[in-house]
């Protein structure tokens, strides 16, 4: 996956340098920034989007003593937080009676990043994994149900250990997650393969995000405005990143993707925001009604 992300990096920094060495405008490249500042109003809604850019302003700004903004790039303390329809492989040394075997397609799973387009998680039944349940649950041989929702595997280890040591001697505890099903953020718009990209334990960025879809055709995608939103329907906060600017595009790569995030390359004949966000705002809904579902 990492190897993946890092070929659509170059391909977009061959075509950024390539773009900006010439000073020809592509149609749909560029946007009326005081379009984005009005509220975008629909039959039914009307939508008043935060707008940022993803570049060395936004960075330093977010980076300064005390700002809320630090948790939109990633930092070196990154840890996956576990939750429902995850699945777990946990391991007790010299107890098998207590592990969870896995398959060879699971463990190639973990080991490239365990990221799968447009590919349906596995039921329970077709794997050999510890499965959280819905409440964010599991149930373990000797200490029955472990709430774990919202732990790390470090914390989940503890636990477990800590409960264990009632019926083994100082047992010895590994777990991690074999199936990241939990959390996942939608990419749509001109990518080859549009869907839902699972967040796993490796820091999931736009680049890696682009990657897991296929990547893009630079000569059909708008590589000028790439949109990320996320906050409410009728609030949503709209990131834009200017990809055919160098700097810019390595400075994505410490960008932090959050859970039910949405990732849009509008099509390079696009070049009004309304038509933008008109284009954005089914999946606004979608996502926003979908979360409500899962609270």
């Amino acid at each position: 996956m990492e190897q993946n992300a890092q070929l659509v990096l170059k391909g977009l920094l061959a075509a950024a340098l390539s773009l900006s060495a010439c000073a020809c405008n592509t149609p749909g490249s560029y946007f009326n920034n005081s379009d984005t500042r009005g509220h975008i109003r629909t039959a039914q809604q009307s939508y008043q989007p935060v707008v940022y850019k993803i570049n060395a302003s936004l960075y330093e700004q977010s980076n300064q003593d005390n700002s809320p903004q630090q948790q939109w790039w990633y930092k070196n303390n990154y840890n996956y937080l576990i939750g429902p329809s995850d699945v777990l492989d946990i391991t007790v040394w010299d107890h098998p009676e207590l592990s969870t075997p896995t398959t060879a397609t699971q463990i190639m799973a973990t080991t490239t990043g365990g990221i799968n387009t447009n590919i349906a998680p596995q039921s329970s039944a077709n794997n050999n994994g510890t499965l959280v349940d819905s409440t964010g649950n599991i149930f373990f041989p000797y200490v029955g149900t472990i709430a774990i929702n919202g732990m790390t595997t470090e914390q989940v280890r503890t636990k477990l250990s800590s409960r264990l040591k009632e019926y083994i001697k100082d047992p010895q505890v590994s777990i991690r997650v074999i199936e990241f099903r939990n959390k996942y953020i939608q990419v749509i718009g001109a990518v080859n393969q549009p869907g839902a990209v699972p967040i796993n334990d490796r820091p999931t960025n736009i680049l890696d995000a682009i990657a897991a879809c296929g990547g893009i055709d630079p000569l059909k995608a708008n590589m000028g405005q790439i949109f990320l939103v996320r906050g409410t329907q009728y609030q949503p906060i709209i990131f834009t990143l200017n990809a055919k600017n160098p700097s810019n595009l390595l400075l994505a790569e410490k960008f932090r993707i959050y859970p039910n995030d949405i990732l849009y390359i509008p099509s390079a004949h696009i070049s009004n925001w309304n038509e933008t966000i008109n284009q954005l705002l089914p999946s606004i809904s979608l996502a926003a009604y979908t979360k409500a579902l899962s609270d």
